[in-house]
């Protein structure tokens, strides 16, 4: 398990934290960089359907929980916004429509392509 895919781990358990994303960068990397790689990886794991849309979107919740604390003093990260309303879009269904296969899929796909 790569670097990457252990923070995920953990952001899906519920147990990672601010403190613990930022423990998990070297000094030289840039903390948004590393937000949106994370949510990069998120998108991919669900599309390749190594993540469930349940896990994927725990674990994209919980990383948006922990960049507002950055995001108050600039910007929220692009790409991991986009990945985050993208997972957002597909919570919720009130027109018996599959909002994942409808709005989530197709947008995370687009996300990738574009990154």
């Amino acid at each position: 398990m790569d670097h990457i895919d252990y923070v995920i781990k953990q952001l899906v358990a519920d147990k990672a934290d601010h403190a613990f994303v930022r423990s998990n960068t070297t000094p030289d990397t840039d903390l948004f960089e590393f937000y949106n790689a994370l949510a990069l990886r998120i998108a991919s794991l669900f599309l390749e359907e190594s993540l469930s849309f349940a896990d994927a979107d725990t674990a994209i919740n919980n990383l948006n929980i922990i960049w507002l604390d950055d995001a108050v003093k600039c910007d929220f990260p692009e790409p991991a916004y986009s990945v985050y309303l993208a997972f957002d879009a597909g919570e919720y269904s009130v027109d018996n429509k599959d909002h994942i296969e409808l709005y989530t899929r197709p947008e995370l796909r687009r996300l990738l392509n574009d990154a």
